[in-house]
């Protein structure tokens, strides 16, 4: 479980109207599993807190691989569809082309789980058409892409190590030291300037109109087999980069909080979280009834993505 789209509301934010309530997402407690798909080791889930039930519906989930002959589930991309009162919602978790060169290849697996997803909004006719055009023209409410892109940074790992090293005594005892965040920050800030996927979304190659929140986490990948604290200290040593990654577009949806979670060290990356609120406007009392009958139960368990 490395990559979650939680929604959560800010601690002290101010609930929305009556109106336009909003919709939380939490691993945090018990609810609903209305859904969930697997494509290889490649899965998503939703939960629904019991309290919101009534507002959720139109529950589909699909997939696309993008393996060797896009056939392979090894890489591709699993999605869900939902509605949240009569809000749209599109929840995709992708695994892409790894590999420091493969930018061109991880674009395309991009483009063709992004226009042969065959999901739509609920209530579109003809869901078929959908296939061919780019998920941002279909006309959700909000589109939250998520996974271990696999999109690398643009320097060797003699480079990248300097720049996430500590601080020395001569610089500390520099008379412009500003202290250890603003050491981070400028470190960060030149990681950030050669991160491919910054670059690509900026030049229009892949995921383009799609949103992230600041990172100020230190890269998720790849930490050593034998001591996750530490990053890759075999023999390829491969270069520390931002590869897992939450971005998201789309209307009525806030970003709250994004970051990883350093403490878990089971997995060569660290998880990456991020939290949002959505507002969305309700459904009338005489239409919740429908939008409560949600598939079954499912015995799968890996989570990535909840609306509480």
């Amino acid at each position: 479980m490395r990559h979650h789209a939680n929604t959560l509301p800010p601690p002290h934010a101010k609930r929305a109207d009556a109106a336009h309530p909003s919709c939380t997402l939490s691993v945090r407690r018990a609810s609903h599993s209305p859904q969930a798909h697997t494509l290889a080791a490649i899965h998503i889930v939703c939960f629904v807190r019991l309290g919101l039930l009534a507002q959720v519906g139109d529950v589909q989930t699909a997939a696309v691989a993008t393996g060797i002959a896009n056939t392979l589930g090894n890489k591709g991309g699993v999605a869900l569809r939902c509605s949240v009162g009569t809000s749209s919602l599109l929840f995709i978790n992708s695994h892409l082309t790894a590999h420091q060169h493969a930018v061109a290849q991880r674009n395309a697996d991009f483009h063709r789980i992004d226009t042969q997803l065959p999901l739509q909004p609920p209530g579109r006719v003809g869901l078929s058409s959908a296939a061919g055009t780019a998920v941002s023209e279909r006309g959700f409410d909000a589109v939250v892409w998520l996974g271990d892109l696999n999109y690398r940074i643009d320097a060797n790992r003699a480079v990248v190590d300097a720049l996430l090293a500590p601080a020395d005594a001569s610089a500390r005892a520099d008379p412009t030291w500003r202290g250890e965040e603003a050491h981070w920050e400028e470190k960060r800030a030149v990681l950030l300037a050669n991160d491919q996927l910054r670059r690509q979304m900026a030049e229009g190659r892949a995921f383009a109109g799609y949103n992230e929140g600041d990172i100020l986490f230190r890269p998720t990948y790849k930490f050593d087999s034998k001591d996750p604290s530490v990053y890759d200290q075999s023999e390829k040593r491969r270069v520390p980069a931002y590869t897992d990654r939450v971005l998201y577009r789309g209307t009525g949806v806030e970003l709250q909080r994004y970051t990883s979670c350093e403490s878990l060290l089971t997995s060569d990356h660290h998880p990456v979280t991020a939290e949002f609120c959505l507002s969305y406007k309700p459904l009338p009392s005489s239409a919740r009834s429908n939008s409560a009958s949600l598939p079954a139960r499912t015995s799968q368990t890996s989570a990535v993505c909840l609306v509480m």
